[in-house]
């Protein structure tokens, strides 16, 4: 008997372009008691981040990723694109 993936104990496909759309819709939308989102946050604090090496901010650094998003009035459309089981991991680590 082998060992489980995550996926192996689910027991069914998971959509996971759909999974990271779910929640990146979330990281984008979901906001705090003073109305920021965890975006807004994460990009507020990226500045003094001593790991962010050449990246001025945290959109730049999801664009080299590929895990990119459009805003059009707080409307937000997620343009980037999970492959690969891997790539869904890397994203919620």
């Amino acid at each position: 008997m082998g060992r489980k993936t995550f996926f192996d104990v689910l027991e069914r496909e998971l959509d996971l372009q759909k999974e990271y759309v779910k929640i990146d819709s979330l990281i984008l939308t979901t906001t705090n008691w003073y109305g920021q989102t965890f975006n807004s946050c994460i990009e507020y604090y990226f500045k003094n981040w001593k790991d962010k090496k050449n990246y001025l901010t945290f959109y730049e650094l999801r664009e080299t990723f590929g895990y990119t998003y459009e805003c059009n009035r707080n409307c937000y459309k997620i343009t980037g694109h999970i492959n690969s089981n891997n790539d869904f991991l890397y994203i919620v680590k």
